[in-house]
């Protein structure tokens, strides 16, 4: 089966793989038309709620604070860190991405050309302590466990992997 999510409506609607021409014309068509206008564009671009299941019901991160290195985190610790990550996702990295993917990076007269925001994305990202998030407390970071730094990037790649491919320059 082919799965596909109308973003406007929020309808999972099931087709069963065939040669069904009329299907695959329309399917062409809505990419034609969200390629010409690019104005098709979700308003989530990831869930918190699946993303908080995921760490605490499947994979239990709290059970990491046992150990000597991540005692000082709890639960409440772990969610701060992804609401941060979701919050500079939300004000610096989603509003630029589609402009970002637009205009690529270019190399004029032996310089590298980025996008003008990315000064100000770096400068937040790094003053807020995501570049050396894992590192230890007497070295500058945070000592955040690599599951929760994961999930941390997943919200900014998904925010805009343009700009959160530049994080770990």
């Amino acid at each position: 089966y082919i799965f596909l999510w109308f973003i406007n409506t929020k309808q999972p609607i099931y087709y069963q793989l065939s040669f069904d021409i009329p299907f695959f014309k329309s399917v062409i068509l809505i990419v034609l038309l969200a390629l010409k206008n690019r104005t098709i564009m979700a308003k989530e671009y990831m869930s918190m709620r699946n993303l908080r299941f995921q760490l605490h019901e499947v994979l239990n991160v709290e059970q990491l604070t046992k150990y000597e290195r991540y005692a000082e985190h709890n639960k409440e610790m772990f969610d701060m860190m992804l609401d941060s990550a979701k919050q500079i996702s939300d004000n610096l990295l989603f509003p630029i991405y589609t402009e970002m993917d637009e205009k690529k990076p270019e190399m004029v007269d032996g310089e590298v050309h980025v996008h003008p925001d990315m000064k100000k994305v770096m400068k937040d990202v790094g003053e807020s302590g995501w570049i050396v998030a894992q590192e230890d407390f007497e070295h500058g970071g945070q000592q955040m466990p690599a599951t929760v730094y994961s999930a941390a990037n997943f919200i900014f790649h998904s925010a805009n992997t343009s700009a959160a491919s530049y994080f770990g320059l």
